[in-house]
């Protein structure tokens, strides 16, 4: 197999991804972006089913004139977006091996830019791995991506301003919301009353969620959480209950809720699989998501040939994701010697106030909705906490007893983490188990590694694979 050599690759055709290829290109730059979904534009930007009525308001206005625009600019530039491709492993020498519909191949890079953007937080609790248990960024890709409601009669709970217009587009796709349960109070907010006001303009966003949901008559109630799923074979009831301000479950409060359906949502977690294959440096950074590569204030990561944009680089938010996306992409320019540092950073200095400005606002709300510890006491010593190999609590906080702050020698014991997910379901929960049962903090635990595949590849596409001497 003939190696194919391609001047920027940009994984991920999210915002950050696609603005990263606009900038780069622009300069003159040959870019190629690689997307494992079928259309570009990521979670914020999807392509909507045609099923699903459209919404006409300003927010998704705003947002199909940005994924407009983006797209317009690629294709004159002569960008190659090339969809249901995804990065399976990552070699010495600036290659990876890409799996595409006909099989695998190996691609050279001179620069790249890492978009992978982020997935869903798992929460654990007695009943979560029942079918009918969803993850909010997982029900809303189904409903808005697919046209499907993961149920007739839905709950959905968690924290953060996500939870609204997931809630929101369960309902244009015809589920009956039944409430929305967010873990904080409005006057838990109050410390960040200060700042907000900075951020007024982001006031009418929440405003236009929150009258959606009004007006569809579903109720929202503030601290209280999903203690447990019940069911036999799917979801038909859950388990909630008021929670303090460190969100421990206050006995007496429980009440039982008929659902088919449950949608629970605890922000992101950045996709920091393939910046881990490359040996990047990390940094835990627990604000925003906890292990993410190293990188300045260009994007530039300690590989100088790699950037970084979006929520791989750390949980922020879809215009935090599309400005550092412009900058790493002019930043890549630069590099290659296509526009000179004079001008790169001209071009930089009117992306970097508007950057910071949109960092600021998701930082603020990052510490408002933070993850609380009392969230653990819900993991009971049965609840499974690795589902590839069927990990229940117990044996992951009796090995914490026997090794301590070793975290790849519980994870070569018991094998959590080396499943098909590799540990993007269970890795976050493992460590913050661990951490509690050991009184220590999380970036004391260090940081899982991986392996290739990254993602899921057929034996068929390994077995035709070539790789030549160098």
């Amino acid at each position: 197999m003939t190696m194919e050599h391609i001047q920027v690759v940009i994984v991920g055709a999210g915002p950050a991804g696609l603005a990263a290829a606009a900038e780069a290109s622009r300069a003159g730059a040959q870019v190629v972006v690689l997307d494992e979904q079928p259309t570009p534009g990521g979670q914020y930007l999807r392509q909507r089913c045609p099923d699903v009525p459209q919404p006409d308001d300003a927010i998704s206005r705003a947002a199909e004139e940005i994924k407009a625009t983006l797209l317009r600019d690629l294709f004159a530039h002569g960008v190659e977006i090339r969809t249901e491709t995804s990065v399976w492993a990552a070699f010495a020498g600036d290659v990876l091996a890409v799996q595409t519909l006909q099989g695998s191949r190996i691609v050279h890079y001179e620069r790249l830019v890492v978009a992978t953007g982020a997935y869903d937080r798992p929460v654990a609790f007695p009943g979560w791995t029942l079918p009918g248990v969803f993850t909010a960024g997982g029900a809303q890709a189904l409903t808005k991506g697919y046209g499907v409601v993961p149920g007739r009669r839905v709950l959905v709970a968690g924290s953060g301003p996500f939870l609204f217009p997931a809630a929101v587009e369960l309902v244009r796709a015809g589920a009956e919301v039944v409430g929305v349960l967010e873990a904080t109070t409005p006057f838990q907010w109050r410390s960040g009353l200060g700042s907000a006001w900075r951020h007024r303009e982001r006031v009418p966003e929440a405003l236009h969620y929150f009258r959606l949901l009004r007006a569809a008559r579903v109720p929202i109630r503030f601290g209280r959480v999903v203690t447990a799923a019940e069911g036999e074979g799917h979801v038909d009831g859950v388990m909630t209950a008021r929670v303090d301000t460190r969100w421990r479950p206050i006995a007496g409060t429980e009440e039982r809720v008929a659902v088919d359906a449950v949608c629970v949502g605890f922000g992101f977690l950045p996709s920091t699989e393939l910046t881990r294959a490359l040996a990047l440096q990390h940094q835990f950074d627990g604000l925003r998501g906890g292990w993410i590569p190293v990188h300045d204030a260009d994007m530039q990561t300690s590989a100088p040939q790699v950037f970084v944009a979006g929520e791989a680089a750390g949980i922020g938010s879809a215009q935090v994701a599309l400005l550092s996306g412009r900058l790493a992409g002019i930043a890549v320019a630069r590099s290659l010697g296509l526009i000179s540092a004079r001008d790169a950073e001209t071009r930089m200095a009117m992306v970097r106030p508007d950057y910071q400005h949109a960092r600021d606002f998701a930082d603020l709300i990052l510490r408002t909705f933070a993850i609380r510890p009392g969230l653990l006491q819900l993991i009971t010593d049965n609840t499974l906490v690795c589902r590839c190999e069927e990990i229940a609590a117990s044996r992951v906080r009796a090995r914490a007893r026997e090794w301590r702050d070793d975290l790849h020698g519980i994870k070569g014991a018991l094998r959590i983490g080396m499943g098909q997910c590799q540990g993007r379901n269970c890795g976050r929960l493992m460590t913050s188990l661990l951490s509690d049962a050991l009184a220590t903090g999380e970036a004391d635990l260090g940081m899982l590694s991986v392996r290739a595949p990254l993602k899921t590849i057929s034996v068929a596409a390994l077995a035709g694979l070539e790789l030549d001497d160098e």
